[in-house]
């Protein structure tokens, strides 16, 4: 709201007019789209009401991972821009046991695949209780993805619709877009995927 004020002289100085203009802007309905704007394979479905966030494992429940007696897919999905308030493209680990299904997912606020902080070791410890599975004589798969920060927010909560295939198949593999700041990150997950002697699972 905004208002205008007239003035009129009179024979006894001057008089105001104030004149209360009010303005309703429209409501629009905002679609969100995916890695690509121009691509309908990566529309995101429109969701309203998100509002119960899922519980996700920790940095500090990453060992939990060394309990898993089951071959394991493994998905590092990496934003594609730069989350609100982080100098970092964030990473959410998810685990899928191969046999039953389940999928256990940790916290994109705590994994990262740059610096040299918390993030980063976080997914050093990881990578490190991943391949103790694996040296116990089970076969896992590491697939870093891109992901779509809308996507991935969305992914976040309970009350949506979107599940892990949806996200997968809207994601792009880190090893096919090795440009600008994702040649660096590439480089690091590299690095740690071979001192973890991690390189043939992927």
């Amino acid at each position: 709201m905004f208002n205008i004020s007239l003035f009129e002289p009179s024979l006894n100085g001057i008089s105001f007019n104030i004149i209360n203009v009010t303005y309703q802007p429209s409501s629009k309905q905002v679609r969100a789209t995916s890695v690509h704007e121009n691509d309908e394979r990566l529309e995101v479905p429109e969701i309203k009401g998100s509002q119960d966030f899922k519980t996700l494992l920790s940095g500090s429940q990453i060992e939990l991972v060394r309990k898993l007696k089951s071959d394991l897919d493994v998905y590092l999905l990496i934003s594609k821009e730069q989350s609100l308030g982080s100098e970092w493209h964030l990473v959410m680990p998810i685990i899928r046991q191969r046999s039953s299904g389940k999928i256990y997912e940790f916290s994109d606020a705590t994994f990262a695949l740059q610096g040299s902080g918390g993030g980063l070791g976080n997914m050093k410890s990881l990578l490190y209780n991943l391949s103790s599975v694996e040296q116990k004589g089970f076969n896992i798969t590491i697939s870093p993805k891109l992901i779509g920060n809308d996507i991935l927010e969305k992914f976040l909560y309970v009350d949506n619709e979107l599940t892990l295939d949806f996200v997968l198949k809207n994601s792009v593999d880190l090893l096919t877009y090795r440009k600008g700041i994702f040649e660096r990150i590439y480089s690091q997950y590299e690095e740690l995927i071979n001192f973890y002697n991690l390189e043939h699972c992927f």
